[in-house]
C-alpha cells in the first residue's frame, strides 16, 4: 500500500478538545529501539513523550482518550472501506527538536499504521524516506512494516498526533 492521505477526519473543535485532554494526561518519555530513555531525553534529538491507551485490542486503564482514538478509527474505516480491527491507540507529543528514530510499528505485513494530526505544525512524519507535513485533521495511512519516524516542529512549540495500528 502506498501512503494514503485522508483529510477532514475530525472538526477543529474536537481536535482542540483532544489536545485539552492530552495536556491533562500523564505522559511517558518516548523511546524507539536504540537508546535508553535517560540517554535519549538528554540528547540533541529526544523522542518526545508518548501514551499508549489501547494495545493488542484492549484498553490500558480508563483513559478518556480512547473514545477519540476509536472515533478516528471509525471515520477512517468509513472513508477508506478498509477491513481491519483496531489494534493500538498511541499518542505522541513532540517539542522543538524532538525526533523519533526510524522504526516499524509492527514488522508483519498484516498491519496498517495511521498517523492522525491534531493540528497543523511545521513538523511531520517521514514515511519511507518522504516527509509529510502536519495538516490538522489529516490521517496518513501506510503499512506498519514501512520505516517511518516522527519529526518535531522547528517553529511550533509542540506537536501532538495520534498513531493507530490496524490489524488486517
Amino acid at each position: 500500500m502506498k501512503t494514503k492521505l485522508v483529510n477532514n477526519i475530525l472538526s477543529v473543535e474536537i481536535n482542540k478538545q483532544i489536545i485539552n485532554d492530552l495536556v491533562n494526561h500523564h505522559w511517558y518519555i518516548a523511546w524507539d529501539n536504540n537508546m535508553n530513555r535517560v540517554e535519549k531525553i538528554f540528547s540533541n534529538k529526544n523522542n518526545g513523550f508518548s501514551i499508549i491507551t489501547y494495545d493488542y485490542g484492549k484498553s490500558i486503564g480508563n483513559s478518556p482518550l480512547n473514545k477519540y482514538g476509536k472515533m478516528v478509527f471509525d471515520i477512517i474505516i468509513k472513508k477508506t472501506k478498509l477491513k481491519v480491527e483496531l489494534e493500538r491507540i498511541f499518542w505522541n507529543m513532540y517539542f522543538k527538536n524532538s525526533e523519533s528514530e526510524l522504526h516499524k510499528d509492527r514488522p508483519k505485513e498484516n498491519f496498517i499504521s495511521v498517523v492522525y494530526n491534531l493540528h497543523t505544525t511545521d513538523g511531520g512524519t517521514e514515511i519511507d524516506g518522504k516527509f509529510y507535513k502536519d495538516m490538522e485533521g489529516q490521517a496518513k495511512i501506510f503499512n506498519s512494516n514501512i520505516l517511518h519516524k516522527g519529526v518535531g516542529a522547528k517553529n511550533s512549540n509542540v506537536r501532538f498526533n495520534l498513531n493507530l495500528i490496524l490489524k488486517i
